[in-house]
């Protein structure tokens, strides 16, 4: 199982480590605290795009894990770019490993994906 404070504590510090700044974090949970998400907007970009970085966890395995680096579109809701920079992952396995390299991933590259 993947928490997520586990989540939001290695998305933070790779977030920090790629030299990115956060400007805002929104996070919300469903189902008594089962399923999280989290949202990372960027400091930096212009009057209308934003760089951001966002995932989804549950502990009941009513979602896989999922993150991706993409855009908003300030004022008219988000948009993340394609299958390129989003990636899911089932609770089996080495899931928690994937998941965390995933994140690295996504976070080294947000400057394509944006």
């Amino acid at each position: 199982m993947i928490s997520h404070l586990e989540v939001m504590n290695e998305a933070e510090a790779l977030l920090k480590a790629a030299g990115l700044v956060v400007e805002q974090e929104l996070f919300s949970t469903l189902k008594g605290g089962a399923v999280a998400r989290g949202i990372y907007h960027i400091k930096g970009g212009d009057d209308d795009l934003q760089m951001m970085f966002a995932w989804v966890n549950s502990y009941d395995k009513s979602k896989r894990f999922s993150c991706a680096s993409g855009s908003v579109i300030k004022d008219s809701g988000y948009w993340i770019s394609g299958d390129m920079s989003s990636w899911r992952r089932k609770h089996t396995g080495d899931a928690k490993k994937e998941a965390m390299e995933t994140m690295s991933d996504q976070i080294n590259n947000a400057g394509k994906y944006y």
